[in-house]
């Protein structure tokens, strides 16, 4: 109990940098928490190496290296997988991929007329709405009823109303 109670500024400097080092491991681009952490643990190496010789003031420094090592291996670990994944301290990307979304696939098999001749792109009026729409390479006069057969994203594909359906 005397060992503790002699070396406790050394053991709760040991631990606070330890803490601090950790800290700014989660916090970049502080580096407050880092320095200061660093500097804890340079003078318990310090303290040790005057109060007890040069052989324990080596063997704390690479307890010291062990224990920050081991410090942040636990950390990262908990940080990916454990409790440190759940805290609010880190950002995640709560972004759910959803579906491609189709803004114009409920529009296939509507008919409207063309308002300027496709060529292959132009204009129709469907249900009193200009949609830009485009052939699959045919020309079409304005003012013929089309069908729309499919749409890729925003881009909806027409075809004369009076041809066969696919």
């Amino acid at each position: 109990m005397d060992f503790i109670a002699n070396n406790l500024v050394v053991i709760l400097l040991m631990i606070t940098g330890i803490g601090l080092v950790i800290v700014e491991m989660f916090l970049p681009g502080i580096s407050i928490p880092g320095i200061a952490g660093a500097i804890m643990l340079f003078i318990a190496i310090w303290l040790i190496w005057a109060n007890y010789g040069a052989f324990w003031g080596l063997i704390a420094g690479l307890v010291v290296v062990c224990l920050l090592t081991a410090a942040i291996i636990v950390s990262l670990r908990s940080a990916r997988k454990g409790r440190l994944s759940k805290s609010d301290l880190f950002l995640r990307d709560n972004v759910k991929e959803a579906a491609p979304e189709e803004p114009f696939a409920s529009l296939v098999g509507r008919e409207g007329v063309t308002q300027t001749p496709l060529r292959p792109s132009g204009i129709m009026m469907l249900d009193g709405v200009r949609q830009s729409v485009v052939t699959e390479g045919a020309y079409i006069d304005a003012g013929v009823t089309v069908r729309i057969i499919h749409t890729n994203g925003s881009r909806i594909v027409v075809e004369p109303a009076d041809s066969k359906q696919k």
